[in-house]
């Protein structure tokens, strides 16, 4: 399973230069906690919902004329982070859930070879591709085999169910 088959190939984004408000008003509107900062095309960045949180400071403390300035004030370059953990569109869906595990992360952006965004596959693709795969929520058949770390012992395996398919199928 393929990272580009599960990706949002269409992913919201932002610019370096656009402001937190605009961010925050793109995660609400979409109702996404990930925003890949790009320019010219290019993944430059990624932001999210709790980056722009730590950015704001507390209602408690500003006025929210202060807030709204702050928010309005800042550009996304500033509290983005530019040091990505990206994956690519033919990398696995599995190996985007260990990097997504591994790094403690939401979303992945989908990058090609030369760094320009092709989309983004979050945990809750992930999770939606791996409930698919197991056929959760519909009535499915499932094989675990437990075999030794031998040359030929699959072989070994399949013939053996193989052979006793056979048989049943002529009782």
């Amino acid at each position: 399973m393929l990272v580009k088959n599960r990706m949002n190939a269409d992913p919201v984004s932002v610019s370096p230069d656009d402001t937190l408000a605009d961010a925050l008003r793109l995660t609400r509107e979409h109702r996404i906690r990930h925003l890949p900062v790009v320019r010219d095309g290019a993944l430059a960045g990624i932001l999210s919902d709790r980056d722009i949180r730590t950015a704001m400071p507390s209602p408690l403390e500003v006025a929210d004329a202060d807030l709204a300035g702050r928010l309005t004030g800042t550009p996304v370059s500033q509290v983005m982070t530019a040091e990505v953990i990206t994956t690519g569109p033919f990398d696995t869906v599995e190996d985007a859930a260990k990097l997504l595990c591994r790094h403690r992360i939401g979303a992945l952006p989908v990058v090609d070879a030369h760094g320009r965004l092709l989309g983004m596959i979050s945990e809750t693709d992930v999770l939606t591709a791996f409930a698919e795969v197991l056929s959760a929520g519909g009535p499915s058949s499932r094989l675990e085999v437990s075999l030794s770390d031998r040359p030929g012992e699959m072989a070994r395996a399949l013939h053996i169910i193989g052979e006793d398919s056979a048989c049943r199928a002529f009782r």
